[in-house]
């Protein structure tokens, strides 16, 4: 499960980063303050990794029919994480403060999808 989590948590990172590179560039915005690498890189770990270990305990716990409403729990937490996004206050001199939410919300999503399209492999792997 560590592995597993760990390659998924590798994934989610990237694909956060990337985000975060490919959208700064292409709007010109300058959100490192609010939302740094290490931010970005701890938060995508952390999400992946939770994920990964609910869905072990679950099975574990309560057998394979544990994981359809572990995934339904998992969609409605992230969709409320999402919500915080809208509370945060950035700077006053923070340029196009509009464009935030563009950004940072599809990260919210990342450790779930890089779950979802993982999970399968390490199913294999594990014999799961």
């Amino acid at each position: 499960m560590l592995l597993s989590a760990a390659i998924a948590s590798a994934v989610a990172a990237f694909f956060s980063l990337s985000w975060n590179m490919l959208y700064s560039e292409a709007l010109l915005v300058d959100f490192s303050k609010p939302v740094s690498i290490l931010a970005i890189t701890v938060g995508s770990i952390f999400g992946t990794t939770l994920l990964f270990a609910a869905h072990f305990f679950a099975i574990e716990r309560f057998g394979n029919k544990a994981e359809r409403w572990l995934n339904v729990l998992i969609m409605l937490l992230t969709f409320v994480s999402t919500l915080s996004c809208f509370a945060y206050t950035l700077p006053l001199e923070t340029k196009r403060p509009d464009l935030f939410i563009g950004l940072v919300v599809p990260m919210h999503f990342f450790p779930a999808l890089s779950f979802w399209a993982l999970l399968p492999f390490f199913r294999t792997a594990n014999g799961r």
